[in-house]
């Protein structure tokens, strides 16, 4: 009996509640789904006034050297503390291949990130306790989002610096790509990379990958750097300039395309967007870019 009192949760959410053992210490409202983000309020029993308030943050991050999209939540106390959470992934095995898989969470899902047996309870006697709140935070699946954005801003400067460098050679000749394989310093698995010459002199490399089952397609120019470039400690023969989000087919044939340093959108057409590695190269060598 004393194994299975032991195993017992202390704390539970369901239901817009959170119970410790059978005392309901706060409940919570808000919603969240796929096409929504989630957005919560924890109040004391009976109150309208937020002890803590949970925002999902949708944040991507348009630079190859970089993870693609982060989910995470802001957390702020009435406290005045606050901290980024990003959700515990889900685990397993699928084929006998095991994988980590950072899934969005939204309701219960999300509550019990704060709100569970391995963390400080930060209500007690229906009082927030600053002092539980502090040692929430430092025991908490923090997310450094301030200095992952930071790590970006001083990547992407270096990136600005670096692409200044001019390529001199005579852009009225044709550009032609050739296959390659993936370069040493990639960050991706799959897809297809691609060096970009012109006037017999190697401007760049181009990454494409194309997304069978949703007919869709993404593009990622880099540009040929000078000698000593290094970025996140590494030495650089190529720093990233532009990449596009997934695209799809359009009537107007117009395609966007985000410059990594500054974030700018860089407009191109194609007439084919599942081939129009050359239309968008062409339109950077064009803008200057390339």
């Amino acid at each position: 009996m004393a194994i299975f009192s032991s195993a017992q949760k202390t704390i539970k959410v369901s239901k817009g509640k959170i119970k410790s053992g059978d005392e309901v210490i706060a409940e919570y409202d808000g919603h969240g789904s796929m096409f929504r983000n989630g957005s919560y309020t924890v109040t004391l029993p009976g109150s309208k006034d937020a002890l803590i308030t949970l925002e999902e943050v949708n944040h991507t991050f348009y630079n190859p050297l970089l993870d693609e999209l982060h989910l995470f939540y802001q957390v702020k106390f009435s406290t005045g503390d606050s901290f980024y959470v990003r959700p515990r992934p889900a685990t397993g095995k699928a084929f006998g291949i095991a994988y980590v898989r950072y899934d969005r969470k939204v309701g219960n899902d999300i509550i019990e990130e704060i709100f569970n047996d391995t963390l400080p309870i930060v209500i007690e006697n229906k009082v927030l306790n600053k002092e539980a709140v502090g040692k929430l935070i430092a025991k908490a699946n923090a997310y450094p989002f301030e200095t992952i954005m930071a790590n970006a801003k001083a990547l992407e400067d270096s990136i600005a610096m670096y692409a200044k460098t001019p390529i001199t050679r005579d852009i009225k000749k044709p550009i032609t790509f050739q296959l390659i394989g993936k370069p040493a310093d990639a960050t991706t698995t799959e897809g297809n990379w691609f060096t970009i010459t012109q006037d017999s002199l190697i401007i760049g490399r181009l990454y494409k990958y194309l997304d069978e089952q949703f007919n869709k397609v993404t593009y990622t120019v880099w540009r040929k750097a000078a000698d000593g470039a290094v970025l996140q400690g590494r030495s650089v023969g190529f720093v990233p300039i532009l990449t596009t989000k997934r695209l799809m087919n359009n009537y107007e044939k117009k395609y966007e395309a985000i410059k990594i340093s500054g974030k700018d959108i860089f407009i191109f057409y194609g007439a084919n967007y599942l081939s129009a590695e050359m239309d968008l190269v062409g339109a950077a060598v064009g803008a200057g870019l390339l």
